[in-house]
């Protein structure tokens, strides 16, 4: 998207999100109902624009790739799906970036083969590593771009026990939120599986693509594979 065109016209305006920001309470590990808040185009510079929600005081800075466009009277079109927590915002690609008027080729899936992939065993090992060598959070943060966003979780994935119930997402796919065995590390993963039928306690294997990581004792996966623990 055109950012000098945004900031021109909307700088300071309140717009609505699509698609609507999801919630997730952390600490009961609850998908809570999502509200069509407004927020506020705060800044634009740098290639970012930062959106603030005045009602529950939320701050994020998204890039241009993950803007699609403005339309009247006052939509954000995203290229991304946020969630929000207690004390952070949450930003998961959308499958296929999302919609538009002008729908995007999908990309071809990496080989598994050709996939960068991490070393670390589990959830809590990246987790581990991460808060023994970092003071900073912003040094946690540039641990996480550096070592882990964008690459794969190692075979044959993590064990897992479902936390609580699957949602849909406005883009098609499922998003669910997993315990990790041994560790309750919580693991975030959205999937174009469906996952329907998956239900709090179910033991699970997930793999994906590291989106995020928090110092929250939290992993988020893209392009998430989930089976159940019997499933070679």
């Amino acid at each position: 998207m055109n950012l000098e065109q945004l900031k021109k016209k909307n700088l300071g305006s309140a717009v609505r999100l699509r698609p609507v920001p999801g919630r997730f309470q952390t600490e009961t590990q609850e998908v809570l109902p999502p509200i069509d808040d407004q927020w506020t185009i705060y800044k634009v510079e740098d290639g970012k624009v930062e959106l603030h929600n005045p009602r529950t005081m939320h701050v994020v800075a998204l890039g241009s790739d993950n803007i699609r466009e403005f339309r009247s009277p006052n939509f954000l079109m995203l290229r991304c799906q946020l969630t929000l927590t207690e004390e952070q915002v949450l930003i998961e690609p959308l499958v296929g970036g999302g919609g538009g008027p002008t729908p995007e080729p999908a990309a071809l899936p990496t080989p598994a083969s050709e996939r960068p992939t991490i070393r670390e065993k589990s959830a809590a090992d990246i987790l581990s590593n991460l808060k023994g060598g970092t003071r900073f959070d912003y040094q946690f943060r540039d641990r996480v771009e550096e070592l882990y966003r964008g690459r794969w979780t190692r075979d044959p994935g993590w064990r897992v026990t479902v936390a609580s119930l699957p949602s849909k997402l406005p883009s098609d796919a499922w998003f669910c939120s997993f315990k990790e065995v041994g560790s309750n590390t919580l693991v975030m993963a959205s999937t174009a599986q469906d996952v329907s039928a998956l239900r709090p306690g179910d033991l699970m294997i997930v793999s994906g693509r590291i989106s995020d990581v928090s110092r929250l004792d939290s992993v988020s996966l893209a392009d998430a594979t989930v089976r159940g623990a019997g499933t070679s």
